[in-house]
């Protein structure tokens, strides 16, 4: 069943990553990843972008973010127009931090398609797109 095919492999990735002792170090979750990777590549974020990019509901996002922000990861900032939304920035150890878990991801991924032909990567990048099109309403 393609279901447990898919979790499988995201297991073994997430696997993988929590057990790099840099990253164990700073107990840095799966999640927290994508959050310091989309938060590294925008400007100005906000609690709500996060919810939305990751499709996340809003309780979850905040406890995320408050042991983000407990872990030295993030840090909150005052919006003067809203003071109900709170800006969330990188602080340097995330930004430093960035570098290695991008290192890292790349690694990861190299060993994912080592030993795969780039037509068959693209026929499942192409399958991966058509499922998550298939299910796209339901999220």
């Amino acid at each position: 069943m393609v279901l447990f095919k898919i979790k499988d492999l995201e297991m073994a990735i997430l696997k993988i990553m929590a057990t790099d002792p840099y990253i164990k170090k700073y107990n840095i979750t799966p999640v927290q990843i994508s959050i310091i990777k989309y938060l590294y590549n925008k400007k100005i974020v906000y609690q709500k972008d996060i919810e939305k990019i990751l499709k996340i509901r809003r309780s979850t996002i905040s406890g995320i973010l408050h042991t983000m922000e407990k872990n030295g990861l993030i840090i909150k900032k005052d919006n003067n127009i809203d003071a109900r939304s709170k800006q969330i920035l990188l602080t340097d150890l995330s930004i430093n931090l960035y570098g290695y878990l991008f290192n890292k991801m790349n690694i990861v991924n190299e060993k994912l398609c080592l030993g795969v032909d780039s037509k068959d990567l693209n026929l499942f990048y192409n399958i991966i797109d058509k499922m998550l099109e298939n299910i796209k309403e339901d999220l």
